[in-house]
């Protein structure tokens, strides 16, 4: 199991945040569409920050998984509701432009890369050629050895 990069744990983190507080501020007018989709945004909203604290903890199931799905089923609504509609509510085409739409799609975008991304990075252990022309009584007064952690990421 690898270990996040700090850039893409803050990603994750900040994506997660934004996304939580968009819905949590946006649930009151839900609310008023249909109770459903209101209940959902603060479901999203809660998940969304339960995901972005199990980020922050390292934890695989909450802050990763978690993260993915409600960034993931809030993308899947998103669209659904701006192309064909929710269930009991007309499709919106005119709102794919709201401002807060397009800033919770693209921290939806951004927690949903992250998270899918995280499989890609982290420290590996990396056999350092240089090292191994050294004598054992070489590599011992040595700091760092004949091998090294290095940190990958494939984005």
């Amino acid at each position: 199991m690898t270990t996040p990069s700090p850039t893409v744990k803050l990603l994750a983190i900040a994506a997660l945040l934004g996304t939580g507080l968009i819905h949590l501020l946006e649930a009151r007018d839900s609310f008023g569409d249909a109770t459903y989709k209101g209940l959902l945004f603060v479901a999203n909203g809660a998940g969304a920050l339960v995901a972005a604290f199990g980020v922050y903890r390292n934890q695989q199931v909450v802050g990763w998984l978690l993260g993915l799905l409600v960034a993931g089923g809030a993308l899947l609504a998103y669209v659904a509701s701006r192309t064909v509609g929710l269930p009991g509510l007309p499709a919106e085409p005119a709102a794919w432009l709201e401002p807060i739409g397009v800033a919770s799609l693209v921290a939806r975008a951004s927690s949903s890369y992250s998270s899918s991304s995280r499989e890609r990075c982290g420290p590996t252990l990396h056999r350092d050629t240089r090292w191994s022309r050294l004598t054992s009584r070489d590599a011992g007064s040595s700091p760092v050895g004949p091998r090294s952690a290095r940190y990958r990421c494939q984005m």
